[in-house]
């Protein structure tokens, strides 16, 4: 069977639009890269990085979608069950597997937003978006 090869990319709806709006995970927007993979003999493609700060002092006011912890949280909650819908398209589509990994779990500075920006867990372990998604505290 050999190793199997994918082709890899990274998404923000947070830093592609100045739109004020909040954006769910973009499935329409990623299916045609998994196609493409496809059509290019890999055996998928990876969603490397996605993710959603929850304030960006360094942006400059206006350049990126809202950042706040609501949106967040509805970004997190958009790629648990968007991701799942964008995999299962693609396997039906075009057989191509899709991997999707949401980073940025702790609160290190990546230097895009700042401290404390865009981890979904603060130093003490805790969730940032306790009782703001159902079912997780």
């Amino acid at each position: 069977k050999g190793r199997k090869f994918h082709l890899e990319g990274t998404f923000y709806p947070f830093w592609t639009s100045s739109e004020q709006a909040f954006a769910p995970f973009p499935v329409d927007y990623i299916l045609p890269f998994s196609w493409k993979a496809a059509q290019l003999g890999f055996n998928g493609f990876i969603v490397a990085e996605t993710g959603w700060p929850r304030t960006c002092p360094r942006a400059q006011a206006g350049s990126t979608r809202p950042a706040t912890l609501a949106n967040m949280c509805s970004y997190f909650a958009s790629v648990l069950t968007d991701a799942g819908t964008l995999a299962d398209r693609s396997l039906a589509e075009s057989g191509t597997d899709v991997l999707v990994y949401h980073w940025k779990f702790g609160p290190a500075d990546d230097g895009s937003c700042g401290t404390d920006t865009w981890g979904l867990f603060r130093n003490d372990g805790s969730f940032v978006c306790a009782g703001a998604i159902p079912g997780w505290s």
